[in-house]
C-alpha cells in the first residue's frame, strides 16, 4: 500500500498529523515541531519540541530542540523512546483530542532505505497496546523532488513462553497466515479476516479488537 508525501501526512487508519487540521496552526505547528520528549539510555527524561519530518526519517533519527532551543539529532543507539503530542480529530468523538505519538527502539530484520533483511536499529512508531502491541513500519520506495512513495507495512510484538518479546513481520502478502497465527484461539475474530472492514488496510482495528476482547471484553463483529 503505497502512499504519496507531498507534505508530512501520516496514514489516516494510524495517525495524522498535518499542521492543516489545526483551526488557528501555530508557527510551531507549521514547522511540524510539537511539545515532546525524548528518554535517553540512562534514563534521563528531556522535555522540549520534536521535529516530525517524514514516515522514514523519524524512523532513522529524531530531531529534539531543547527548552533553551538547542537542537540535538539522535539515532536510536541513543534513545530508548520519544513521543510527542498531536492535536487531532477524533471520528468517534466528533472534535479535535490531543493524543500522544510514541516511538519506541527496536531492532528488525529489515532498513527502511534498503532492500534486503539485514538487522537494523530503528524507532518504530506503536499505535496500540495489549495483549499484541502493533507497530507502523514505513518503507521509502521511491524518492524524487518533491515526490516520495512510502510503503506502510507493520510489525506485531507479543510476549514469548520465555518471557521475552517477539516482533512479527506483517505486510500485505503474509496478512492472512500472520494474522490467523497472531489471534491465536480467537476463532470469531480470524473467521472475519480478509471480509469487509477486516482486511490488511485494517490490521490496526483488527488488533485493537483482538486486545479488547483479551482483556473480556463482549466486542460485537
Amino acid at each position: 500500500m503505497k502512499r504519496t508525501f507531498t507534505t508530512i501526512v501520516l496514514s489516516l487508519s494510524l495517525l495524522t498529523v498535518v499542521f492543516s487540521m489545526s483551526e488557528n496552526p501555530s508557527s510551531e505547528t507549521k514547522k511540524n515541531l510539537f511539545n515532546g520528549f525524548v528518554i535517553t539510555n540512562q534514563g534521563d527524561t528531556l522535555r522540549g519540541k520534536i521535529k516530525y519530518v517524514n514516515p522514514v526519517y523519524n524512523e532513522l533519527k529524531v530531531r529534539f530542540y531543547n527548552e533553551n532551543g538547542k537542537k540535538t539529532t539522535y539515532k536510536p543507539s541513543d534513545l530508548v523512546e520519544y513521543a510527542f503530542e498531536v492535536n487531532e480529530y477524533s471520528r468517534t468523538q466528533k472534535k479535535r483530542v490531543k493524543h500522544w505519538v510514541h516511538y519506541y527502539r527496536k531492532a528488525i530484520k529489515r532498513n527502511p532505505l534498503k532492500k534486503g533483511d539485514g538487522l537494523s536499529i530503528v524507532f518504530l512508531h506503536r499505535i496500540t497496546t495489549g495483549e499484541i502491541n502493533l507497530y507502523s513500519y514505513y518503507v521509502l520506495e521511491s524518492s524524487r523532488i518533491n515526490h516520495r512513495d512510502y510503503d506502510e507495512r507493520y510489525f506485531a510484538e507479543r510476549v514469548t513462553p520465555s518471557g521475552g518479546f517477539e516482533l512479527t513481520y506483517i505486510h500485505k502478502g503474509n496478512f492472512r497466515e500472520i494474522s490467523q497465527e497472531l489471534l491465536g484461539n480467537n476463532e470469531r475474530l480470524a473467521g472475519k479476516l480478509g471480509t469487509n472492514g477486516f482486511g490488511y488496510k485494517y490490521m490496526a482495528k483488527v488488533v485493537r479488537i483482538h486486545n479488547k476482547m483479551a482483556d473480556g471484553e463482549d466486542v460485537k463483529l
